[in-house]
């Protein structure tokens, strides 16, 4: 199928060019936005954020937060009851519509945090089986904004961003400036 080999291409297009920036991007800071920018020539990204969590620590951080209507989260916090959190927590993706979030707050998985978003979609970076952080993207007023395509774009291209995150973390231990 014509229309599935495009999709691959450009998949594959969007995961060299992230891999490429990391190659020659020397700061996690100034590789984010370059991230940002990659995914959005895919979809639809205007509020997109990554979020980083020490597990051993218990503490999360939105190095990267650009959203039109919310403000950024400043500083560590331990991880609360949000759709990030929850994504931390289960290691999952979620693709998660305004029916699905309200079903997640009826059972107490998650609460509102922030500006409700029509569509909601994040995806857990993980290295060596172990999550240290997630991506997402929302939607404040296209419900239909991101579907399974997005996701498994988001989800192909997060290894890819978890790997680097990764390597940059040990790279700033094993020689910090």
């Amino acid at each position: 199928d014509i229309t599935e080999r495009k999709q691959a291409e450009a998949l594959q297009e969007v995961v060299y060019r992230i891999a490429k920036a990391a190659e020659t991007t020397e700061y996690l800071n100034d590789l984010f936005p370059q991230i940002h920018q990659i995914i959005s020539s895919v979809m639809p990204s205007e509020n997109f954020f990554i979020t980083l969590y020490d597990d051993v620590k218990n503490l999360m951080q939105f190095p990267y937060f650009k959203d039109v209507q919310d403000e950024p989260y400043l500083g560590l916090f331990e991880p609360g009851q949000g759709l990030t959190a929850y994504v931390l927590r289960t290691g999952k993706s979620l693709l998660c519509t305004q029916a699905m979030h309200d079903e997640l707050e009826r059972q107490g998985a998650v609460k509102l945090l922030g500006v409700p978003s029509a569509i909601w979609l994040g995806v857990p970076l993980i290295v060596e089986g172990k999550t240290i952080g997630a991506m997402v993207v929302q939607h404040y007023s296209d419900p239909e904004a991101y579907g399974p395509r997005e996701q498994h774009i988001l989800e192909f291209v997060s290894s890819q961003v978890a790997i680097t995150i990764h390597r940059r973390h040990i790279i700033a231990i094993v020689f910090p400036c």
